[in-house]
């Protein structure tokens, strides 16, 4: 096995947000504890532009991903560094949304150069208001105002518009795919995570026991 020698900002940013759920749930200041301490070592990979802000993809890492960043944008909220947390908010809603086309980048190439392939946007489309809805975003959550609201539920009409309907052993499935220009399959998770994120916007036409059934013919 070849052994990794990057630093990745994601599973980190995915343990934090796990930490402070064990937190909520047992009490533990340990928990608490370490997800601060993960804080700490994640700044060194955050990049504030005055305005706004974003982490990098970590140490060797070449690239910087919409997706971990949306993800920190929750676990810096759920921390309770909301300034972290806002200049994320920010980044995303400025630097990597497309307003041509009302969906969100995937995140830069190399340093500050936007990656505007669609291929992969898929994921990238519905964790911002996943994340921003699962903190509570209109309740007690992040600042935002119509516009932003509007760009989230822009970017998930832009992910619907991209349905696709195969034909499996004579059972039509409906959902996202993998790889929006290039990909004809249903991919379970990344529907699934829509179906989540559209919350009271209502999917029913993207019916549970399709995806069920995709899921257990792509395990």
């Amino acid at each position: 096995m070849t052994e990794q020698r990057a630093k990745w900002v994601g599973p980190n940013v995915a343990l934090g947000r796990a930490l402070l759920s064990a937190y909520e749930r047992w009490g533990d200041e340990r928990y608490l504890n370490a997800a601060r301490r993960l804080a700490g070592w994640l700044e060194q990979f955050f990049q504030d532009r005055g305005s706004y802000g974003y982490l990098t993809g970590g140490e060797g890492v070449a690239w910087t991903s919409t997706e971990h960043n949306q993800r920190a944008m929750a676990f810096y909220y759920r921390l309770g560094e909301r300034d972290r947390a806002d200049k994320i908010k920010r980044w995303l809603l400025t630097r990597m949304w497309n307003e041509a086309e009302g969906r969100f980048y995937v995140g830069y190439t190399r340093e500050e150069i936007i990656n505007t392939d669609p291929n992969m946007a898929t994921d990238v489309q519905f964790l911002a208001p996943l994340m921003a809805r699962h903190e509570g975003y209109g309740v007690d959550g992040f600042a935002l105002d119509p516009q932003d609201v509007q760009k989230f539920n822009r970017a998930l009409d832009w992910l619907l518009a991209r349905q696709t309907h195969p034909i499996y052993e004579d059972v039509q499935l409906s959902g996202i795919p993998r790889w929006l220009t290039t990909g004809q399959s249903v991919w379970v998770e990344g529907t699934a995570g829509l179906v989540a994120a559209q919350g009271g916007r209502g999917l029913l036409h993207l019916r549970l026991e399709r995806l069920n059934l995709g899921a257990r013919r792509t395990l």
